[in-house]
């Protein structure tokens, strides 16, 4: 039997399905990788969840590992970054299955291939510019250090996504609206703490945050309100 569920307000309207869940078979074997992924850096690096929570929060925690460790160096910050990208596209995946932004004839592994390139993408192209930026201001730390917290978040953004990303697949179609509004809350809540992050580096580094803060509304709160707009 289809099932229609009730939007709120102008929110754009969910498709009419024959099934109750968005679940496809080949996400148990990501999820599978995940849990794995997730227990091998558990087993082999027992201290990084801890100290991957601390240098979100703390500057001088942050500043101590990156001076132990490059940023894409350490094994498990590879597996924890790649961990997020996965989670992140599962979740949009899912999102643009539930509101019909694609015809269900044309959801598949394929697709959500195509999802995680693009959102993989738009990381790489995030680190690039910061990259670029760093060398024509001739930065001496402020860059790469707001770098390094971006990756930091986004691994913990990746922890806090893989339960909701289960739910978003797992649960009754009806019942996906406030999950899909939790999983963009959080990610605001991300971007919001790093922006606050980045302005108390500036002054560290005797930047005007004018600078941090055009560069925060330009590459950080810009691509998410575009993204949450897509759905209204």
């Amino acid at each position: 039997m289809s099932i229609k569920i009730p939007t709120f307000g102008s929110v754009m309207e969910p498709i009419l399905r024959e099934t109750p869940t968005l679940f496809e078979p080949w996400m148990t074997i990501v999820f599978l990788i995940s849990l794995a992924a997730l227990a091998y850096i558990r087993l082999v690096y027992p201290r990084r969840f801890g100290l991957l929570a601390k240098t979100a929060f703390r500057l001088q925690i942050l500043r101590q590992v990156m001076r132990e460790e490059l940023l894409f160096s350490h094994r498990s910050s590879l597996v924890l970054f790649a961990h997020f990208i996965v989670m992140t596209s599962i979740i949009i995946y899912a999102a643009v299955n539930y509101f019909g932004v694609i015809s269900t004839s044309q959801t598949g592994i394929a697709v959500f291939l195509i999802i995680l390139m693009s959102v993989l993408m738009v990381y790489l192209l995030k680190f690039l510019l910061m990259g670029f930026l760093k060398w024509v201001y001739a930065d001496r730390g402020l860059i790469r250090e707001y770098r390094f917290e971006v990756f930091s978040i986004s691994k913990i953004l990746g922890l806090f996504y893989l339960p909701i990303s289960i739910l978003v697949v797992t649960q009754n179609v009806e019942r996906l609206n406030w999950i899909f509004l939790f999983a963009a809350f959080l990610f605001l809540i991300s971007v919001i703490w790093r922006t606050i992050q980045g302005l108390i580096m500036s002054f560290s580094y005797t930047v005007s945050p004018i600078y941090i803060i055009l560069y925060l509304c330009t590459f950080e709160i810009s691509p998410f309100v575009l993204f949450i707009s897509f759905f209204l």
